[in-house]
């Protein structure tokens, strides 16, 4: 078995409100901005 991590560019606002916007705990769309 094989686990393989890559990053990606992605728009951090946008992704963040959507997180928010799903109504998942606003913890997710913060950590976004500490690279997590």
């Amino acid at each position: 078995n094989e686990v393989i991590f890559e990053r990606v560019e992605y728009d951090v606002d946008t992704a963040a409100r959507k997180i928010i916007e799903a109504g998942l705990p606003e913890f997710l769309a913060y950590r976004l901005y500490e690279g997590y």
